[in-house]
């Protein structure tokens, strides 16, 4: 009876949301054109009568989707020999499964395989502010598998006829999740297959593929405040927040998830004193807009660390030495965003010292001190029970920096597992700075 009740919702289901699942033909920026392609295999705005109530009408067109590991095509639509991708298509109900399989015929000769890591064959997408869809970081993002075989992908040989087939399948783990499909289907600029795969759905209630990958709404949730959406957010600071095409990273979150009018002056390689000549933000703060934000947060010492910046007293001045540079940074900012909560944010701990006798963690509490003594509220990033970073573990760099050997930057999971620590931080500084400011 069970089974029976199960296979009666899901052909409700099915009846119920076919329409929902429309491919959409955006333009895309910087990548090839949708509305030009030929390699439209059936028509998203009309029904097909002829095709099963489970089967997706999806139009495909030449090129592939990059995955992170792409150097050269990150996270974007781009002209790839061989490689077909679908439109967006919106599936409305989390547990919802999709399967197609690549059979790796009728493609051109093509009989080099399948979609590897270099690209996704399911990536998640949004509509920014104009409406345009882009790539969603935080989303259903799965790199090709090859060959393998993992939950999502299963690989099969037949030795009588030599014929390989690769079986794709992806579970939704949200509402109404936006994604893109992509395989190697022997398309090229001059050759469009005849046939490409069926596209299935099915509603299962199963968990979702990737879980790890697509927990944007599972941390996004952890925290709200109210108080931050749509306030002007403004920092400055070194690769730790530079914007970046590959990653979304937590200021990038922050900005998102409350709507904020968002200001990003991060630069890889930026140190906060001019003891040398490495985007020195004593000098830089300038370029900062003068919009009158609402938060300013000033981050960095990474870099002072690595170019061996002395570290001066608490009461300095002197832009060479690294607590002068806090201090006057501290002023400046004071003066051009007098309206503003400024808040500080500490490098990591790393446990190597410079030449002159000081670790990551030693400009972190200099950082602090500072900042205690000119009221600032400072995030302790170098503290692990603070951050919850280590960075001098190397199962922790291997699951959430670049790689195993980057003790700076947390890759993608990185920021997500960051970001309700700082989030909260952030949050809580400002409902105390508003409540002071109401006294």
């Amino acid at each position: 009876m069970k089974t029976i009740f199960v296979r009666l919702m899901a052909m409700l289901l099915c009846a119920i949301t076919l329409v929902s699942f429309c491919a959409c033909q955006p333009s895309e920026p910087n990548s090839p054109s949708e509305s030009d392609s030929e390699s439209v295999s059936v028509s998203e705005s009309e029904s097909n009568p002829d095709l099963p109530e489970n089967v997706l009408q999806v139009a495909w067109h030449y090129g592939a989707i990059g995955s992170k590991n792409n150097t050269s095509s990150p996270c974007e639509i781009y002209e790839k020999e061989f490689f077909s991708y679908s439109d967006v298509i919106e599936i409305p109900k989390k547990g919802t499964k999709i399967t197609f399989t690549d059979d790796n015929l009728n493609s051109n000769g093509d009989n080099r395989g399948f979609i590897f890591y270099d690209d996704f064959f399911v990536s998640s997408w949004k509509k920014n502010e104009s409406g345009e869809w882009v790539f969603n970081a935080m989303g259903g993002n799965v790199e090709g598998p090859g060959t393998s075989d993992y939950t999502y992908s299963k690989w099969d040989y037949d030795p009588e006829t030599s014929i390989q087939t690769m079986t794709y399948s992806y579970v939704t783990s949200l509402d109404n999740e936006c994604i893109r499909l992509c395989f190697r289907s022997g398309q090229t600029a001059s050759f469009t297959p005849e046939v490409f795969p069926t596209v299935t759905f099915e509603y299962t209630d199963e968990p979702g593929t990737d879980l790890e990958d697509i927990n944007n709404a599972r941390f996004l949730e952890r925290n709200n405040f109210p108080e931050l959406k749509g306030i002007k957010f403004n920092i400055i600071g070194d690769s730790y927040v530079a914007p970046s095409s590959a990653i979304d990273k937590w200021p990038d979150t922050l900005a998102d998830k409350y709507k904020m009018i968002y200001s990003n002056k991060g630069i890889s390689g930026s140190q906060m004193s001019n003891h040398g000549t490495r985007n020195p933000m004593v000098i830089r703060y300038t370029d900062m807009p003068d919009n009158n934000p609402d938060i300013v947060i000033l981050q960095g010492g990474r870099n002072d660390y690595n170019d061996k910046v002395p570290m001066g007293d608490n009461d300095s001045t002197d832009t060479k030495t690294f607590k002068g540079a806090v201090n006057f940074l501290i002023t400046k900012l004071q003066e051009k965003y007098p309206n503003a909560l400024i808040l500080t944010i500490t490098a990591w701990n790393v446990a190597k010292q410079n030449t002159l006798g000081y670790s990551t963690a030693d400009y972190g509490k200099a950082l602090a001190e500072v900042s205690a003594l000119r009221g600032i509220p400072c995030f302790h990033a170098y503290d692990q029970e603070i951050s919850g970073v280590n960075m001098n573990d190397k199962a922790f760099r291997t699951k959430y920096c670049t790689d195993s050997s980057d003790v700076s930057h947390l890759n993608q999971d990185g920021h997500n597992y960051f970001f309700p620590v700082i989030e909260q931080f952030i949050g809580e500084e400002y409902q105390k700075f508003l409540a002071a400011k109401a006294n």
